[in-house]
């Protein structure tokens, strides 16, 4: 394990790199777009979902059963599917908000 010194000296070095704005904004940028479609898609299915009973009993333990499986066990298939641009990074953000969204509005 390298000691804290080093690590800060590392960040140091990295923040002051030229690149590093752009890379931030690329970064932080995919994060939003994600947490924002998770967050309109995530609203919009809870409050269709708590309001029908119908829809409850149908899409609601496929939404629990698809939010227990890790995350982590779709990203592969994602960065297949959607290639390494950003729409593979924003749709794995959306992936990690949508369930937990979705099912709390569920749920109030």
């Amino acid at each position: 394990m390298p000691p804290p010194s080093a690590i800060a000296a590392s960040l140091v070095e990295l923040v002051s790199r030229p690149s590093f704005p752009g890379h931030l904004v690329y970064s932080v940028t995919n994060l939003v777009i994600g947490v924002v479609i998770a967050a309109v898609a995530g609203v919009s299915v809870g409050l269709l979902v708590g309001w029908s009973r119908l829809l409850e009993l149908v899409v609601a333990p496929v939404l629990w059963t698809i939010y227990s499986v890790p995350k982590v066990a779709f990203a592969p298939l994602v960065i297949l599917a959607l290639g390494l641009g950003p729409s593979s990074k924003i749709f794995l953000v959306f992936l990690l908000g949508f369930f937990p969204i979705a099912l709390n509005t569920i749920e109030g």
